[in-house]
């Protein structure tokens, strides 16, 4: 294996090894292969060895500790000198490395297992905090006696206990015909089983890395179109020196990809959403010594592609590819004013295809599809056609005239437009669509002066017609519309009085006069004025020689009650 090292290794063979390994070759002996590879021998294809050798195995056994593999100065398996005491735990709400860092974008922790854990105590495992599990149906071809020893016991527990879980299947395939056969082993066993999460092809033993990079990539084709022509999602586990080496053709890039990296954190470069991240973890319930360690990240997945709208006599009859990733899928109708109604969701094992009766017409609709990756219901999950959400934008809020706003944000760069919100009850309402990354305002009108509205703004990016909303602006802002304040004010003497006049105000039903003597003090009010139409007032109690400031402000009576503007600047004149 080219720049792949063992420099270490510790392994935990049982003596009693040899003593099984006798007695079944007696037993074959004495009955013979056809009962255990009947199937192979019929189809000429050869059999499986019966014994796993890769990075995790060495003749079957599990390779308990202490083994280092280096690639390029890129460790696969790397054991720290000591542990941090809360190693692979959540704490405070995110999980730990074994260095005690968080690890990136982890939201769940999981168990992979097969028989070499023996017989597990599901319940005691879900208590422990273990979210999800993938178990190993079995190894190589389809024969029954390749079947993994706990593959029923696990699969249905984890159904009745509700835990989520996956498949896996240890390959052997150094040939076309038995990548099919093992697709077909895990057909066989997986029927009746609702699962949760992919069917994994383990990429990992050295009969299959000695069949070369193309005959892997061929098998690879074989296995996964076959599961996915019964319906199924598939996914490829391998450790990260075979994704960096064996497994770098585009065709891999499909699939959800579970990396195993026994380190402090995972170096593969590319999308994945499962670190298998070390083979000695202790979970309450498991009884071996050990037991491998997984973790799901929020990463993106790759969305679902439309692929065809047909019109029938029931509707309209919308089919798809499946995203990469996915769990769930929200199916969206647009019509020409680029409204979109929710349709429905669809499940990833369901059939990719959807009929929408409620529009017999594809006149003026469009459709889209947002594609999902929601695990335990964490928050952010739902991520639409992989663009990544625009980032959020601060907002502020003024009056305006007596019954509209005035709305701002800050221009958020890649935006094609954006999208403003009012609050309505406990929801917010779109009110506005705005197109263009610049165009970063907009009046409300015909709204009630005196009460107060709360807005919020989406900035958002179009894909194929459709608008994909970013991260909402970061609180919403109150306002209210009120009159706003008086202009062109000006005071004139009028003998020994001052004349106060102003330009009228749109909206008010009456004015307020303020009145304050010297530079320093509080304006006192001196008139209201409740025609509209008034519009100068002359003050005459003022005294001779003596300087007086005044301003105005307006106001509109709303229910019964007076809804003030704001004031006018103050000037100021002595009395003659």
């Amino acid at each position: 294996m080219k720049n792949l090292k063992i420099v270490s290794y510790k392994t935990a063979i049982i003596p009693s090894k040899m003593i099984a390994v006798f007695i079944c070759s007696l037993l074959i002996g004495a009955f013979g292969l056809a009962g255990l590879n009947a199937k192979a021998a019929q189809n000429n294809i050869g059999s499986d060895p019966k014994e796993e050798n890769s990075f995790r195995y060495k003749d079957g056994e599990r390779i308990e500790d202490e083994m280092l593999i280096e690639e390029d100065g890129l460790s696969i398996r790397y054991k720290p000198k000591k542990a941090n005491a809360n190693a692979w735990k959540l704490v405070d709400g995110q999980y730990l490395s074994s260095n005690g860092k968080p690890i990136p974008g982890a939201i769940a922790k999981g168990v992979d297992v097969s028989y070499h854990n023996g017989t597990i105590d599901w319940e005691k495992v879900k208590a422990d905090g273990i979210d999800f599990a993938i178990i190993r149906c079995g190894y190589g071809m389809d024969q029954t006696d390749q079947d993994d020893k706990q593959w029923v016991n696990n699969a249905k527990k984890c159904s009745e206990l509700g835990i989520p879980f996956g498949v896996y299947l240890y390959s052997y395939a150094n040939t076309s015909e038995k990548a099919l056969s093992e697709a077909e082993h895990v057909l066989r066993l997986v029927k009746g089983y609702k699962l949760s999460m992919p069917i994994y092809y383990d990429l990992e033993d050295t009969i299959v890395e000695k069949a070369g990079t193309a005959q892997i990539l061929e098998n690879t084709k074989i296995f996964t179109q076959k599961l996915e022509s019964a319906g199924y999602t598939v996914g490829i586990y391998a450790n990260l020196y075979w994704f960096n080496t064996f497994l770098t053709d585009a065709y891999y890039d499909k699939y959800e990809k579970w990396v195993a990296q026994y380190n402090t954190t995972c170096n593969y470069t590319k999308p994945y959403y499962i670190w298998q991240s070390t083979s000695e973890g202790t979970v309450s319930g498991i009884g071996s010594k050990s037991v491998d360690l997984n973790f799901m990240l929020n990463t993106a997945p790759v969305s679902a592609k439309i692929t065809g709208i047909r019109q029938t006599e029931n509707g309209n009859e919308v089919t798809f590819i499946p995203g990469i990733g996915a769990t769930s899928y929200d199916l969206y109708r647009m019509n020409s004013a680029n409204v979109s109604t929710y349709i429905a969701s669809k499940g990833i094992n369901e059939k990719k295809e959807f009929l929408d009766t409620t529009v017999k017409s594809l006149s003026g609709y469009r459709y889209y599809i947002v594609t999902k990756r929601d695990f335990k219901s964490q928050k952010g999950s739902v991520k639409t056609d992989a663009i990544k959400p625009l980032a959020k934008t601060s907002i502020s809020v003024a009056y305006n005239t007596y019954n509209s706003l005035k709305i701002t944000w800050k221009k958020i760069s890649g935006a094609n437009g954006y999208k403003l919100y009012r609050k309505s009850g406990t929801t917010y309402k779109l009110i506005k669509t705005l197109s263009g990354e610049t165009n970063c305002s907009y009046i409300d009108t015909k709204l009630t002066c005196g009460k107060t509205y709360n807005y919020i703004v989406r900035a958002y990016q179009t894909l194929g017609g459709v608008k994909i909303l970013g991260n909402a602006s970061i609180k919403g802002k109150d306002a209210t519309p009120k009159p706003p304040k008086p202009e062109k004010l000006t005071l004139k003497n009028s003998g020994h009085y001052i004349k106060v006049k102003w330009s009228k105000v749109k909206g008010c039903h009456g004015y307020l006069i303020y009145r304050r003597t010297g530079t320093k003090g509080s304006f006192t009010r001196i008139k209201t004025i409740s025609k509209s139409t008034t519009l100068s007032f002359t003050d005459k109690t003022v005294k001779k020689k003596k300087t007086y400031y005044y301003k105005v402000r307006g106001y509109r009576t709303v229910s019964g009650k007076k809804v003030y503007g704001a004031y006018s600047k103050a000037y100021k004149l002595k009395a003659k």
